[in-house]
Parts: structure tokens; sequence; C-alpha cells
């Protein structure tokens, strides 16, 4: 392969009768320039090849790269979806099993609420009736008290005479001590209590 330095030199013998030496020299130095041209032209796309190539290259480690950060990213998101699903799993199962136990002590409250209430109603109940027992035996021991009555008026016997009596003078004795007086009856709480002459035990039951 020539170069435009070899096509500049080149020699060609003479001869008579051959051509002008002008426009050989010229048709050669256009051939030189030309292959100068093109070898110039080549060497830029040889550089600008290399330059690909190796952007080529580049690119190409950077696409395994994000090819592995794209299968890291996948790895990972199926990882986090994994575990973000089994969270979500415990927490579900975590929920509902405090929810049934929430029911089932709820309906034990409600279960031990009315058992207290029954038995309220049925102290309530056995307090009325040992009241209403205590107030008929009340009134019981009230019938049994006498009622009251006035003495009958009588009209006084007629005076008789006496006779007069001498009275002798009395020895000093010594004083006696006075008589303890009877202790106080209770007043009775159920004094104040009145009735009337239609009053029936009856009445209280039917309350």
């Amino acid at each position: 392969m020539y170069t435009a330095t070899d096509i500049r030199n080149v020699e060609f013998s003479k001869n008579m009768g051959g051509y002008k030496a002008v426009e050989v020299d010229a048709f050669v130095e256009s051939c030189a320039d030309t292959v100068e041209a093109l070898t110039a032209e080549k060497d830029a796309l040889n550089k600008k090849l290399a330059i690909l190539a190796d952007s080529l290259m580049e690119y190409r480690r950077d696409e395994d790269s994000i090819r592995s950060a794209l299968l890291s990213a996948q790895r990972m998101g199926d990882s986090i979806v994994k575990e973000a699903n089994e969270k979500a799993e415990q927490i579900t199962a975590a929920a509902n099993a405090e929810a049934a136990a929430i029911v089932e002590n709820a309906k034990k409250d409600i279960v031990s609420y009315e058992n207290e209430l029954e038995r309220v109603k049925k102290e309530v109940s056995d307090f009325k009736a040992s009241v209403l027992t205590l107030y008929k035996e009340h009134l019981a021991l009230l019938k049994r008290v006498p009622e009251y009555q006035a003495p009958v008026q009588t009209e006084a016997p007629a005076p008789q005479e006496v006779a007069p009596v001498v009275v002798e003078p009395e020895q000093p004795e010594a004083a006696e001590e006075p008589a303890p007086s009877a202790p106080a009856q209770p007043r009775s709480k159920f004094a104040n209590l009145k009735f009337g002459e239609n009053y029936s035990l009856d009445n209280d039951d039917d309350e």
C-alpha cells in the first residue's frame, strides 16, 4: 500500500516520445493529496471507532451493572413483598385473636352481670318479704295491746259520824327513806302509728 510520500517520491524512467513530465508530476501530486486526505480521514475514523468501542464497552459494563442492580432490586422487592405479606398475616391473625378474646370476655361479662342482676333482684325480693313479715308481726303485736276503757262513775257513799280521836304526841322516829320509784317504761317506737278502723293487713299484701 502506497502512502502519499511514496507517490510523491516515485520516479519514472524517461523514454523518447513519453508523457509530459509536468502533467505526470501534477497528476502524481493530486493522487498524493487524495491519498493523504483519505489516510487522515481513516485515522480520524479509527480514533472515533476506538472511542465508540470504549463507549460501547463502558455501556456494556453499565448495562451489566444496571442488570445486576435491577436483579438485586427485584430480589429485594420480592423479599419486601413477602415480608410485608407475612407481617400482614401476623397482624391480621393477632387482630382476629384479640377480637375473639374481647368478644369472649364481653360474653363472660354479660353473663356475670346478668347473674349479679338476678342476685340483686333476689336480695331485694327477700328484703321486701322480710320487711313485710316484720311489719305483719308488729301489727299483730299492736292488735294485742288492750284499748283504753273509761272508768265507770259511781255515787259517793253518805258520810258517817266519826268518834273523836285523841292524838298522842308522836315520838320522833328515824326518817324513812323514800321508796324507789318504778323505772320508766320505754316508749314504744310504734306509739305514733295510727290505723283506721277499717285497716286490714291484706292492704299491705296488695301493695
